[in-house]
This record gives C-alpha cells, sequence and structure tokens, in this order.
C-alpha cells in the first residue's frame, strides 16, 4: 500500500474554487453592497481566517468607513467602524501595502475593547484599481496564531480581482445618483 499526503492538493482545490466563485458572482452582480457581501462570504470560507470587515477609502475625506464586517462583537465593531484620514490604519490602506501578523505585534491601538474580541492572527489587504485605493479587506482568525503565506497570496489575489468591480460599482453608482439629480 502507499500513503499521500492530499492535504495540499485539497487546500489548491479549495482555494481556486473560492477564486472561481467570487469572480463568477461578482460579474453579475450591480450593487455595491451585495459585492461586498459576497466577497465577506467567499474569504471566511478560508479555514485560518473567521472574522473581519471590508473598509471603503472615502475620496473626499481620505477616511475609511466599515461597509460590511462578519464574526466581530458589536463593540469592536463600534470603535471600528471609521477610521480618520490621519490614522495608521487609514495610511496604510492608502499606500497600499498588505499587513500580515499577530494582532497582538501589529495592532495599531491599545483598546480594551479591541484587546477583549481576542483577535491572534490578523491581515489588512488594500483593495486598488489603476493605483487608486478603494478599499481594504481587514480580516482575522480568533484561533490561528498566523495567516498562511498561501492564504497571504491568495487574499492579494483576490484583492487584485475584486479592484475592477469595485471600481465599476462605484462608477455605476456615481452615475445613478448623477441621473437622480438631473431628474
Amino acid at each position: 500500500g502507499t500513503h499521500a499526503d492530499i492535504s495540499a492538493l485539497k487546500r489548491a482545490q479549495t482555494e481556486l474554487r473560492i477564486q472561481r466563485d467570487l469572480i463568477i458572482k461578482l460579474s453579475s452582480t450591480s450593487h455595491l453592497q451585495e459585492a461586498l457581501d459576497c466577497v465577506m462570504d467567499e474569504v471566511l470560507q478560508i479555514p485560518e481566517l473567521d472574522c473581519g470587515g471590508i473598509y471603503l477609502v472615502d475620496p473626499a475625506t481620505r477616511a475609511v468607513e466599515l461597509a460590511v464586517h462578519r464574526g466581530l462583537q458589536p463593540r469592536t465593531v463600534e470603535r471600528l467602524a471609521r477610521l480618520d484620514a490621519d490614522t495608521a490604519e487609514a495610511r496604510c490602506v492608502r499606500e497600499g501595502r498588505p499587513i500580515y501578523g499577530r494582532y497582538s505585534e501589529i495592532r495599531f491601538r491599545d483598546d480594551p475593547a479591541l484587546e477583549a474580541e481576542g483577535l491572534r492572527a490578523t491581515a489588512v489587504v488594500p483593495i486598488h484599481h489603476q493605483g487608486q485605493p478603494l478599499a481594504a479587506l481587514n480580516l482575522a482568525s480568533h484561533t490561528a496564531d498566523e495567516i498562511p503565506a498561501s492564504v497571504q497570496a491568495l487574499l492579494e489575489v483576490i484583492a487584485t480581482n475584486i479592484g475592477g468591480t469595485l471600481s465599476r460599482l462605484h462608477t455605476e453608482l456615481a452615475l445613478e445618483e448623477s441621473r437622480s439629480d438631473l431628474q
């Protein structure tokens, strides 16, 4: 008999399925909130991730605002709902550099409410389109101590893929608002 470890193969299949399902769902989405919900539902199928949110960049104020979240306590959501433009978190999103690590080592502020959440590993992955910051995936785990390299790569691919979709949906929303204003 033989013994073969197929866990790497199963992980790769899961990652490809998540990417495929996300691309298919986003291509048929015409509402921003629906797209954001879809992204959260798909990325939280990654075993190492169990909570997080998506922040949208306000082009006028350069602040980032939480648009959708899953798996976080209400106090945490309240504390993290809006990040002003001058905060370190907002600057990281606008600069476009992903951050991965233990939450205790990279947290941007000391806050008992955030510490009570019990986050262990975190990932902040900016979403850009044509050099413009649009949003950020802010994901975490209550159980895993790190985000594996394969998951980091998957999150960056997802962020790249959804950048164009978010840009399209922002443009469609602006056009709809302009039409409404004209009427």
